[in-house]
């Protein structure tokens, strides 16, 4: 598995030497495809990955605690999904 580049995970570049922990606390918190296509992007260098609004519902549960090395990734996805409610409303 290459770890020379950064993955964009909905928008947001995520450090490469990053992505293992990503991997592991979707997994860890029961999102095992989320975490294969992850792991896939990674390993195939892959820089821009595209995911459902329920695949990135998952790796925002993933990052809740909000870890320094995802804090830009979570700030992204709760904007997201918070402009998603209101268009919605």
């Amino acid at each position: 598995m290459s770890w020379r580049r950064d993955v964009d995970v909905a928008g947001v570049p995520v450090a490469a030497h990053d992505v293992p922990e990503l991997i592991r606390r979707l997994r860890e918190r029961g999102a095992p495809h989320v975490a294969v296509k992850v792991e896939r992007a990674l390993g195939t260098r892959t820089v821009h990955v595209v995911f459902s609004e329920a695949e990135r519902e998952a790796i925002l549960r993933a990052v809740d605690d909000r870890p320094r090395e995802f804090s830009e990734l979570y700030a992204a996805l709760v904007h997201e999904l918070e402009r998603r409610r209101k268009r919605a409303d």
